[in-house]
Protein backbone atom coordinates (compact mmCIF):
# COMPACT_ATOMS: atom_id res chain seq x y z
CA UNK A 1 0.00 0.00 0.00
CA UNK A 2 2.49 2.63 -1.16
CA UNK A 3 1.44 6.24 -1.42
CA UNK A 4 3.27 8.92 -3.33
CA UNK A 5 3.74 12.30 -1.65
CA UNK A 6 4.85 15.25 -3.79
CA UNK A 7 5.90 18.44 -2.04
CA UNK A 8 5.54 21.51 -4.23
CA UNK A 9 3.13 19.55 -6.40
CA UNK A 10 1.37 22.66 -7.73
CA UNK A 11 4.58 24.14 -9.16
CA UNK A 12 5.80 23.52 -12.69
CA UNK A 13 7.94 20.43 -12.00
CA UNK A 14 5.64 19.04 -9.34
CA UNK A 15 2.44 19.29 -11.37
CA UNK A 16 3.89 17.39 -14.32
CA UNK A 17 5.40 14.77 -12.05
CA UNK A 18 1.95 14.40 -10.47
CA UNK A 19 0.39 13.80 -13.89
CA UNK A 20 3.19 11.47 -15.01
CA UNK A 21 3.01 9.43 -11.78
CA UNK A 22 -0.66 8.60 -12.20
CA UNK A 23 0.39 5.71 -14.44
CA UNK A 24 2.11 4.10 -11.47
CA UNK A 25 0.26 5.20 -8.32
CA UNK A 26 -3.46 4.98 -7.52
CA UNK A 27 -3.17 7.54 -4.75
CA UNK A 28 -1.04 10.69 -4.85
CA UNK A 29 -0.84 13.35 -2.16
CA UNK A 30 0.32 16.87 -2.97
CA UNK A 31 1.60 19.30 -0.36
CA UNK A 32 1.91 22.91 -1.51
CA UNK A 33 1.46 26.36 0.03
CA UNK A 34 -0.23 27.67 -3.14
CA UNK A 35 2.04 30.63 -3.90
CA UNK A 36 1.99 32.94 -6.93
CA UNK A 37 3.49 30.23 -9.17
CA UNK A 38 1.13 27.43 -8.13
CA UNK A 39 -1.18 25.97 -10.78
CA UNK A 40 -4.21 24.89 -8.76
CA UNK A 41 -6.38 24.54 -11.88
CA UNK A 42 -4.01 21.89 -13.25
CA UNK A 43 -4.52 19.78 -10.13
CA UNK A 44 -8.29 20.19 -10.23
CA UNK A 45 -8.36 19.20 -13.90
CA UNK A 46 -6.21 16.07 -13.42
CA UNK A 47 -7.27 14.97 -9.93
CA UNK A 48 -8.63 11.45 -9.53
CA UNK A 49 -10.91 10.18 -6.78
CA UNK A 50 -8.16 9.23 -4.29
CA UNK A 51 -5.70 12.03 -5.03
CA UNK A 52 -5.47 14.65 -2.30
CA UNK A 53 -4.15 18.18 -1.92
CA UNK A 54 -3.01 19.72 1.37
CA UNK A 55 -2.28 23.44 1.32
CA UNK A 56 0.27 24.45 3.94
CA UNK A 57 3.90 25.53 4.30
CA UNK A 58 6.49 22.75 4.18
CA UNK A 59 7.95 24.24 7.38
CA UNK A 60 4.84 23.12 9.30
CA UNK A 61 6.26 20.13 11.19
CA UNK A 62 2.96 19.19 12.84
CA UNK A 63 0.92 18.98 9.63
CA UNK A 64 3.70 17.25 7.73
CA UNK A 65 3.96 14.59 10.45
CA UNK A 66 0.31 13.64 9.97
CA UNK A 67 0.81 12.83 6.27
CA UNK A 68 4.19 11.11 5.94
CA UNK A 69 4.32 7.53 7.23
CA UNK A 70 6.07 4.19 6.65
CA UNK A 71 4.12 3.51 3.44
CA UNK A 72 5.18 6.81 1.83
CA UNK A 73 7.45 7.58 -1.07
CA UNK A 74 8.36 11.28 -0.86
CA UNK A 75 9.44 13.41 -3.84
CA UNK A 76 10.58 16.82 -2.58
CA UNK A 77 10.14 19.56 -5.20
CA UNK A 78 8.95 22.34 -2.88
CA UNK A 79 11.22 25.37 -3.25
CA UNK A 80 11.51 29.00 -4.17
CA UNK A 81 13.29 28.81 -7.51
CA UNK A 82 13.56 32.16 -9.30
CA UNK A 83 17.11 33.46 -9.00
CA UNK A 84 16.16 37.11 -9.60
CA UNK A 85 13.76 37.00 -6.66
CA UNK A 86 16.46 35.57 -4.39
CA UNK A 87 18.46 38.79 -4.66
CA UNK A 88 15.43 40.76 -3.46
CA UNK A 89 14.13 38.48 -0.70
CA UNK A 90 16.86 36.01 0.19
CA UNK A 91 15.49 35.17 3.64
CA UNK A 92 12.36 33.75 2.04
CA UNK A 93 14.57 31.41 0.01
CA UNK A 94 16.51 30.29 3.08
CA UNK A 95 13.27 29.56 4.91
CA UNK A 96 11.57 27.64 2.10
CA UNK A 97 14.57 25.83 0.65
CA UNK A 98 16.90 25.21 3.58
CA UNK A 99 14.61 25.21 6.63
CA UNK A 100 11.74 23.63 4.68
CA UNK A 101 13.96 20.74 3.61
CA UNK A 102 15.33 20.39 7.14
CA UNK A 103 11.80 20.11 8.58
CA UNK A 104 10.93 17.50 5.94
CA UNK A 105 14.06 15.49 6.74
CA UNK A 106 13.32 15.58 10.46
CA UNK A 107 9.75 14.37 9.93
CA UNK A 108 11.10 11.61 7.71
CA UNK A 109 13.65 10.63 10.36
CA UNK A 110 10.83 10.09 12.83
CA UNK A 111 8.14 8.66 10.52
CA UNK A 112 10.42 6.49 8.35
CA UNK A 113 9.05 6.65 4.77
CA UNK A 114 10.25 4.03 2.27
CA UNK A 115 12.07 6.32 -0.15
CA UNK A 116 12.86 10.04 -0.38
CA UNK A 117 13.98 11.93 -3.49
CA UNK A 118 15.37 15.44 -2.95
CA UNK A 119 15.25 17.62 -6.08
CA UNK A 120 18.29 19.89 -6.15
CA UNK A 121 19.84 21.90 -9.00
CA UNK A 122 22.99 22.16 -11.12
CA UNK A 123 23.49 25.64 -9.66
CA UNK A 124 24.80 24.22 -6.36
CA UNK A 125 28.10 23.50 -8.16
CA UNK A 126 28.49 27.15 -9.07
CA UNK A 127 29.92 28.40 -12.31
CA UNK A 128 31.52 25.85 -14.63
CA UNK A 129 33.06 27.15 -17.84
CA UNK A 130 35.73 24.63 -18.87
CA UNK A 131 35.12 21.41 -16.98
CA UNK A 132 31.96 19.37 -16.48
CA UNK A 133 30.93 18.87 -12.86
CA UNK A 134 30.21 15.34 -11.69
CA UNK A 135 28.42 14.14 -8.57
CA UNK A 136 31.64 14.28 -6.51
CA UNK A 137 32.47 17.89 -7.43
CA UNK A 138 32.57 20.45 -4.63
CA UNK A 139 29.57 22.70 -4.09
CA UNK A 140 30.30 26.35 -4.74
CA UNK A 141 27.02 28.33 -4.94
CA UNK A 142 27.24 31.97 -5.97
CA UNK A 143 23.78 33.47 -5.37
CA UNK A 144 21.17 33.35 -2.56
CA UNK A 145 19.01 30.83 -4.45
CA UNK A 146 21.80 28.33 -5.15
CA UNK A 147 23.18 28.80 -1.62
CA UNK A 148 19.80 27.91 -0.11
CA UNK A 149 19.60 24.82 -2.34
CA UNK A 150 23.16 23.83 -1.45
CA UNK A 151 22.22 24.10 2.24
CA UNK A 152 19.27 21.77 1.64
CA UNK A 153 21.54 19.45 -0.34
CA UNK A 154 24.09 19.23 2.49
CA UNK A 155 21.40 18.73 5.13
CA UNK A 156 20.03 15.82 3.12
CA UNK A 157 23.48 14.26 2.84
CA UNK A 158 23.99 14.64 6.59
CA UNK A 159 20.68 12.91 7.34
CA UNK A 160 21.71 9.97 5.20
CA UNK A 161 25.09 9.70 6.92
CA UNK A 162 23.83 10.34 10.46
CA UNK A 163 20.45 8.60 10.42
CA UNK A 164 20.65 6.30 7.35
CA UNK A 165 17.62 8.04 5.85
CA UNK A 166 16.66 6.29 2.57
CA UNK A 167 17.19 9.25 0.27
CA UNK A 168 18.80 10.23 -3.00
CA UNK A 169 19.61 13.64 -4.51
CA UNK A 170 18.94 14.80 -8.06
CA UNK A 171 20.71 17.80 -9.60
CA UNK A 172 19.28 18.78 -12.97
CA UNK A 173 19.71 21.51 -15.57
CA UNK A 174 17.12 24.23 -16.21
CA UNK A 175 13.76 22.61 -16.83
CA UNK A 176 11.33 23.58 -19.58
CA UNK A 177 7.99 22.43 -20.93
CA UNK A 178 4.45 23.64 -21.64
CA UNK A 179 2.76 26.02 -19.21
CA UNK A 180 5.79 26.94 -17.17
CA UNK A 181 5.45 30.09 -15.06
CA UNK A 182 6.04 33.29 -16.98
CA UNK A 183 8.98 34.37 -14.80
CA UNK A 184 11.27 31.77 -16.40
CA UNK A 185 13.26 32.66 -19.51
CA UNK A 186 11.47 30.49 -22.11
CA UNK A 187 7.86 31.39 -21.15
CA UNK A 188 8.86 35.03 -20.61
CA UNK A 189 10.23 35.17 -24.15
CA UNK A 190 7.22 33.31 -25.56
CA UNK A 191 4.94 35.85 -23.89
CA UNK A 192 7.03 38.68 -25.34
CA UNK A 193 6.92 37.44 -28.93
CA UNK A 194 3.22 36.63 -28.79
CA UNK A 195 2.03 39.83 -27.15
CA UNK A 196 4.73 42.37 -27.95
CA UNK A 197 5.84 42.60 -24.32
CA UNK A 198 9.31 43.97 -23.60
CA UNK A 199 11.83 41.44 -22.34
CA UNK A 200 14.58 42.51 -19.94
CA UNK A 201 17.91 40.86 -20.75
CA UNK A 202 20.65 40.85 -18.10
CA UNK A 203 23.94 42.33 -19.28
CA UNK A 204 24.55 41.40 -22.90
CA UNK A 205 22.63 38.11 -22.76
CA UNK A 206 25.80 36.04 -23.15
CA UNK A 207 25.34 33.67 -20.21
CA UNK A 208 24.76 30.05 -21.26
CA UNK A 209 22.01 27.81 -19.93
CA UNK A 210 21.31 24.11 -20.52
CA UNK A 211 17.72 22.89 -20.86
CA UNK A 212 16.03 19.60 -19.92
CA UNK A 213 12.40 18.78 -20.69
CA UNK A 214 10.24 18.06 -17.66
CA UNK A 215 9.16 14.69 -19.11
CA UNK A 216 12.79 13.58 -19.28
CA UNK A 217 13.21 14.50 -15.61
CA UNK A 218 10.07 12.54 -14.68
CA UNK A 219 11.41 9.45 -16.47
CA UNK A 220 14.74 9.83 -14.70
CA UNK A 221 13.06 9.94 -11.28
CA UNK A 222 11.22 6.68 -11.93
CA UNK A 223 14.38 4.97 -13.16
CA UNK A 224 16.01 6.00 -9.89
CA UNK A 225 13.04 4.79 -7.83
CA UNK A 226 13.38 1.40 -9.54
CA UNK A 227 17.16 1.36 -8.98
CA UNK A 228 17.11 2.98 -5.57
CA UNK A 229 20.49 3.24 -3.84
CA UNK A 230 20.24 5.35 -0.66
CA UNK A 231 22.80 8.12 -0.34
CA UNK A 232 23.50 8.44 -4.05
CA UNK A 233 23.54 11.69 -6.05
CA UNK A 234 22.63 11.94 -9.74
CA UNK A 235 23.15 14.71 -12.26
CA UNK A 236 20.54 14.91 -15.03
CA UNK A 237 21.60 17.01 -18.01
CA UNK A 238 19.96 18.15 -21.20
CA UNK A 239 22.01 18.12 -24.41
CA UNK A 240 20.87 21.58 -25.56
CA UNK A 241 22.52 24.78 -24.39
CA UNK A 242 22.17 28.36 -25.59
CA UNK A 243 23.41 31.81 -24.83
CA UNK A 244 20.35 33.62 -23.50
CA UNK A 245 20.49 36.10 -26.39
CA UNK A 246 20.61 33.26 -28.93
CA UNK A 247 17.64 31.58 -27.26
CA UNK A 248 15.66 34.82 -27.54
CA UNK A 249 16.65 35.12 -31.19
CA UNK A 250 15.55 31.52 -31.83
CA UNK A 251 12.12 32.02 -30.25
CA UNK A 252 11.69 35.30 -32.14
CA UNK A 253 12.60 33.54 -35.38
CA UNK A 254 9.92 30.90 -34.80
CA UNK A 255 7.37 33.73 -34.63
CA UNK A 256 9.07 35.54 -37.54
CA UNK A 257 9.72 38.76 -35.66
CA UNK A 258 12.85 40.83 -35.04
CA UNK A 259 14.12 40.04 -31.53
CA UNK A 260 15.10 43.70 -31.13
CA UNK A 261 11.44 44.66 -31.10
CA UNK A 262 10.90 42.91 -27.78
CA UNK A 263 14.34 43.20 -26.15
CA UNK A 264 15.79 45.68 -23.72
CA UNK A 265 19.17 45.22 -22.08
CA UNK A 266 19.35 45.92 -18.35
CA UNK A 267 22.05 45.88 -15.69
CA UNK A 268 23.41 42.42 -15.01
CA UNK A 269 22.80 40.55 -11.77
CA UNK A 270 25.30 41.21 -8.94
CA UNK A 271 26.86 37.92 -10.01
CA UNK A 272 25.62 35.95 -12.98
CA UNK A 273 27.15 32.50 -13.54
CA UNK A 274 28.38 32.13 -17.11
CA UNK A 275 27.60 28.41 -17.50
CA UNK A 276 26.61 25.26 -15.62
CA UNK A 277 28.18 22.19 -17.22
CA UNK A 278 27.32 18.89 -15.57
CA UNK A 279 28.17 15.30 -16.45
CA UNK A 280 25.31 12.78 -16.23
CA UNK A 281 27.08 9.53 -17.18
CA UNK A 282 26.09 8.03 -13.84
CA UNK A 283 22.36 7.95 -14.59
CA UNK A 284 23.00 6.97 -18.21
CA UNK A 285 24.54 3.75 -16.89
CA UNK A 286 21.07 2.95 -15.51
CA UNK A 287 19.54 3.33 -18.97
CA UNK A 288 18.29 6.91 -18.91
CA UNK A 289 18.47 8.91 -22.11
CA UNK A 290 17.10 12.31 -23.04
CA UNK A 291 14.17 11.74 -25.40
CA UNK A 292 12.57 15.10 -26.08
CA UNK A 293 13.70 17.12 -29.10
CA UNK A 294 14.33 20.66 -27.90
CA UNK A 295 13.53 22.52 -31.13
CA UNK A 296 10.36 20.53 -31.70
CA UNK A 297 9.11 21.02 -28.13
CA UNK A 298 10.09 24.69 -28.08
CA UNK A 299 8.26 25.33 -31.35
CA UNK A 300 5.06 23.83 -29.94
CA UNK A 301 5.31 25.99 -26.83
CA UNK A 302 5.81 29.14 -28.93
CA UNK A 303 3.14 28.46 -31.56
CA UNK A 304 0.53 27.30 -29.03
CA UNK A 305 1.50 30.04 -26.55
CA UNK A 306 1.79 27.47 -23.75
CA UNK A 307 2.66 29.84 -20.91
CA UNK A 308 1.36 29.81 -17.35
CA UNK A 309 0.53 33.09 -15.68
CA UNK A 310 -1.78 33.35 -12.73
CA UNK A 311 -5.04 35.10 -13.49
Amino acid sequence: MKKLIITGGLGFSGKYFFKYSQKFFNKIIIIDKNTYSADLDFFKKNKRKDDKLYIFDICNHKKLSKIIDEDSIVIHFAAESHVDNSFKSSLRFTKSNALGTHVLLEVCRLNKPRKIVIISTDEVYGESIKNFKNEKSLLHPTNPYSASKAAADLLAQSYFKSFKLPLILIRSNNLYGPFQHIEKIIPATVNAVNYGKMLSIHGKGLTIRHFLHIDDLCKAIFILLDNFQPGEIYNIAGSNSFKILDLIKLISKIKKIDFREISQFVENRPFNDQNYKINCNKIKKLGWREKKNFIKELTKIVINNEVFKKR
